[in-house]
């Protein structure tokens, strides 16, 4: 048997919105039960050139954006999204996950939901490369049927995209994902 250091464990669901081809806006949550540099969560909105965090620890998230996000959505495998200046801002963080329902977030004026969860997996990945650094990942993956963002009370532009796989099982734009694990 092997064993790994664990870096962070919580749940960390996303939502990206489009317009046709075009995307109009993505969301990212990470709400961390444990981790090596501390506990909190934060909710990052991407639009255009521009990722604003709002958290409830600058310092927890700003960790969690330079080492995981950033280098995720940077890949081309998730649409080479990049934004020219992050804005920190430090508030509560309101987070309420059901398996069966979905989840809603509000982190300052930002509104995030999710709704009819479809398929859960386990996502697993012993060796995921990330800006030159290797992880062992692994979380249980809910694709969504719906998504919504919305700022100051006004909805963002877009829907979730949604598609079905060879499989027959429905994947989404609106992940939701929970028992997310980060490890060396």
């Amino acid at each position: 048997m092997s064993t790994v250091g664990v870096l962070w464990t919580g749940i960390c669901p996303g939502l990206r919105l489009f317009e046709g081809e075009e995307s109009t806006a993505w969301a990212g949550l990470c709400r961390v039960d444990w981790s090596i540099r501390g506990t909190g969560a934060m909710l990052g909105l991407w639009q255009g050139d521009d990722f604003r965090v709002v958290a409830t620890s600058r310092t927890l998230a700003e960790w969690l954006t330079e080492t995981f996000i950033a280098p995720m959505w940077r890949s081309a495998a998730l649409g080479g999204v990049t934004w020219r200046s992050i804005t920190y801002e430090t508030a509560a963080v309101e987070v309420t996950v059901d398996l069966d329902s979905g989840l809603r977030a509000r982190a300052g004026d930002i509104e995030f939901e999710l709704a009819e969860p479809q398929d859960r997996q386990l996502i697993y990945r012993d060796a995921y490369a990330l800006d030159g650094a290797t992880y062992w990942v692994s979380f249980v993956n809910v694709s969504c049927g719906q998504g919504r963002l919305a700022v100051g009370g006004r909805p963002l532009p877009g829907q979730p995209r949604r598609w079905t796989d060879d499989q027959g099982r429905l994947r989404s734009t609106a992940q939701l994902t929970v028992a997310e694990t980060w490890a060396t």
